[in-house]
């Protein structure tokens, strides 16, 4: 009789417990959170993190780990409005200087790819240097336009802030690689309200 063959299963990560994501997705709130005025080395002991294991090159973290910054950091400025927007707006999309790593290379691929869609789907395979559990689609829309989708695999355990944050870093994104297409963002949609204070 033939050889009977096992075939390990490698099971899908399904359970935001088994995700991770890069320490860079930290950076700019601990850069916001210190002009803020906030003892940024208490607040991450408080949630059991150390400033150096953030900032060591190539450094993941626990996406939950994640989650809990971003809302420890909420709680510490009194749940401030469009924080995660706000964050984002530190960098200037028209600067010539290079983002950092895993930024940096999803800007390459979108500069070097010929069309907005092209580019998403050339980027996709390394979204997960990012962060896991996120993904991006664009669906094509009329009069020339298209839809660009930030879909997220467990929106209900997502901060807010972090997602506002990522939206913030997409159309940062977009208007650095797609200014010399002659195309710009139109418009940003978001879940929530829109916030009183936009100053």
């Amino acid at each position: 009789s033939p050889e009977r063959c096992i075939v390990p299963v490698v099971p899908l990560r399904s359970d935001v417990a088994d995700y991770t994501a890069s320490t860079a997705m930290t950076w700019l709130l601990l850069t916001y959170l210190r002009r803020r005025g906030v003892d940024v080395g208490s607040l991450l002991a408080q949630e059991g993190l150390a400033l150096a294991n953030l900032v060591a090159p190539g450094a993941r973290m626990r996406l939950e780990e994640l989650y809990r910054l971003w809302r420890a950091a909420a709680r510490v400025l009194g749940d401030e409005e469009a924080l995660g927007v706000r964050v984002a707006s530190l960098i200037d999309p028209l600067a010539t200087l290079s983002w950092s790593m895993p930024f940096s290379l999803l800007e390459s691929i979108s500069r070097v790819s010929p069309t907005i869609r092209e580019g998403i789907e050339r980027q996709k395979p390394y979204l997960r240097l990012m962060r896991d559990g996120f993904s991006v689609n664009v669906e094509d829309w009329h009069s020339g336009r298209a839809l660009i989708r930030w879909e997220f695999a467990t929106p209900e355990q997502e901060p807010r802030e972090l997602i506002d944050f990522q939206m913030g870093m997409g159309v940062m994104l977009s208007r650095r690689t797609l200014a010399n297409r002659g195309a710009t963002p139109l418009e940003v949609w978001f879940t929530q309200r829109e916030p009183r204070d936009l100053a």
